[in-house]
């Protein structure tokens, strides 16, 4: 693949995956326009319940849970040989894209409120040549 069809392609799914996100969100955050709210509901329900005997979650623990469900759905998917009855694999791609950036914004928030601030993950800030 040449780079401006890679290019083409990244951006095409920068557009979907905002269209996705936003359009979710308003599924998962009726009346409330904090993001991570759905991940922290579930953090505590998970708790409460002591799922699978563990307790602990956090919001960015459920993060990685949606993160790996999205990983095994597409190898099923692949592996199969059958096309999907629900979404495709770009679209299982896209979601799954979503749930990393929503992983990140869980543990930021979760560094924040440890350091009663708000703070970013340590990123590099060096351009790659």
């Amino acid at each position: 693949m040449d780079a401006q069809t890679f290019e083409q392609l990244v951006s095409d799914s920068e557009t979907r995956r905002r269209a996705i996100r936003q359009k979710k969100s308003s599924d998962y955050d009726k009346g409330n326009d904090d993001r991570l709210s759905s991940f922290r509901k579930v953090a505590i329900i998970a708790n409460a319940l002591e799922v699978c005997g563990f307790s602990g979650f956090t919001p960015s623990g459920i993060a990685t849970i949606e993160v790996i469900l999205k990983l095994v759905r597409d190898a099923n998917l692949k592996n199969s040989g059958r096309p999907p009855q629900n979404e495709s694999r770009m679209d299982t791609t896209d979601d799954l894209i979503n749930y990393v950036h929503l992983k990140t914004g869980c543990e930021v928030d979760e560094q924040a409120s440890k350091q009663g601030d708000t703070v970013l993950l340590e990123i590099s800030t060096e351009v790659v040549k």
